[in-house]
C-alpha cells in the first residue's frame, strides 16, 4: 500500500502547488498575458490573483496624492506628467483602474495609439470585471471589488458622485461598503453595495 500512499501524494501536491495559492508569480504571469489584448482574457481571474499575490496591498493609496497630480497633469495636457505618476502608481497596483484611464487618456494625447489601446482595454475590462460580479442591491450581490478604490473608479464610470459612505458586514469575514451616490446626468440618488471583504482578509 505505501507505494499508492506516496504516488497519491505526490498528485495531490502536484495539484495544489498549480495552484494560486502556491504560484506566486501568477499574477505577474495573467499581466504579462494582457499584454495580447485578447478579447477572451479573465479579468475576473487576474483580479483574484492580484489579491493572492505577494504584492496586494488594500492600502496602498493611502497618503498618497499621485492621483491628484495625475488627473491635474491630464486636465493641463501635460501627458508626459501624467504619466510619470501614473507610473509610479503602477509600482504599487499594475491594475488600477483610474491610472490605465490617465495612462490611456495621455497617451492618446502623445498620438501613441498602441500604448492608449492597452490602457483602455485594461481599465475597460476591469471595470466590466467588477460589474459583471453583482448588481449592487443586496449584500449577497454586492459588486465584488479588490480595493476601495475600485468601488471610487467604478461609480465615476458610472457617472455618480459620491454623497456618503457607510459600512457593513461582520467585520471579521465580511465587509461591505453603502455607497450613496447622485448621478450628475439625472440628478437621481442611489445606494449601491461594494463586498470588500478581500481587503480585511488581507489583514
Amino acid at each position: 500500500m505505501k507505494p499508492r500512499v506516496v504516488l497519491l501524494t505526490s498528485v495531490l501536491l502536484s495539484v495544489l502547488t498549480s495552484t494560486s495559492l502556491f504560484a506566486g508569480d501568477s499574477f505577474e504571469k495573467m499581466l504579462k498575458m494582457s499584454k495580447k489584448q485578447d478579447t477572451t482574457f479573465d479579468f475576473d481571474a487576474l483580479r483574484r490573483e492580484y489579491e493572492l499575490s505577494k504584492k496586494y496591498n488594500p492600502s496602498y493609496f493611502l497618503l498618497d496624492t499621485s492621483w491628484d497630480a495625475m488627473y491635474d497633469a491630464i486636465h493641463d495636457e501635460n501627458p508626459k506628467r501624467a504619466l510619470k505618476f501614473a507610473a509610479m502608481i503602477f509600482k504599487k497596483n499594475a491594475i488600477d483602474i483610474q491610472a490605465h484611464y490617465a495612462a490611456a487618456l495621455a497617451y492618446q494625447m502623445k498620438g501613441d495609439d498602441k500604448k492608449a489601446s492597452y490602457h483602455w482595454y485594461m481599465a475597460d475590462g476591469l471595470l466590466r470585471s467588477i460589474a459583471m460580479s453583482g448588481n449592487g442591491k443586496t449584500d449577497s450581490t454586492a459588486f465584488k471589488v479588490t480595493t476601495i478604490k475600485e468601488e471610487y473608479a467604478f461609480l465615476e464610470w458610472l457617472g455618480l458622485e459620491v454623497l456618503s459612505q457607510a459600512g457593513g458586514g461582520d467585520m471579521v469575514h465580511t465587509l461591505y461598503d453603502y455607497m450613496t451616490a447622485v448621478s450628475q446626468e439625472t440628478g437621481d440618488t442611489l445606494t449601491l453595495i461594494f463586498d470588500v471583504s478581500a481587503t480585511i482578509r488581507d489583514e
